[in-house]
């Protein structure tokens, strides 16, 4: 049942991120330390506490490095695909860049929940990049057999007067 808990908690934390809820998020948290044994950790804190402060401090490094590094530029990619694509673009305003300033409660989550995040990163940009890779090179394949089921079909339904400019791809 415990390991039911944490699964249900890992689970709502993922999505509670990708929606970049903090608030969400806190809920998972907490039932997984209440899944584990809330005094089990509070004895484990109290027993080696400069052990705690150096895992929270290198907690907190590496979501600062994550966030720095990972999602900030991704973000900043994001948001020129989004401008490209947007009418903003098409009529000739130019690109605002996003300020971290304006973007604390982001960045926070970012550094708060950075295991998560990381996750979701790898998730989606490098295999949205990479379905997108093999569709651009396999669409080729896709139009050649296209092509010859065309002119099949239409040679077994007896159109004889079509020419290979009439195929429209």
């Amino acid at each position: 049942m415990t390991i039911g808990i944490i699964l249900g908690c890992i689970i709502a934390l993922f999505f509670a991120l990708v929606y970049e809820s903090p608030f969400l998020a806190v809920l998972p948290i907490a039932g997984v330390v209440y899944a584990v044994g809330a005094a089990t950790v509070g004895a484990a804190i109290m027993a080696n506490p400069w052990i705690a402060v150096g895992i929270v401090a290198g907690y907190i490094t590496a979501g600062s490095l994550g966030a720095l590094f990972l999602m900030w530029p991704a973000y900043i990619r994001k948001t020129v695909r989004r401008y490209k694509k947007s009418r903003q673009y098409q009529n000739g305003y130019k690109y605002t860049l996003p300020k971290a300033s304006t973007n604390k409660k982001r960045i926070g989550s970012w550094v708060t929940y950075w295991p998560m995040h990381i996750l979701v990163w790898f998730a989606d940009d490098p295999i949205r990049a990479l379905i997108n890779r093999i569709i651009y090179h396999s669409r080729h394949v896709f139009t050649g057999v296209a092509v010859k089921t065309a002119k099949r079909a239409l040679a077994s339904e007896g159109i004889e007067d079509w020419k290979e400019e009439d195929i429209q791809l």
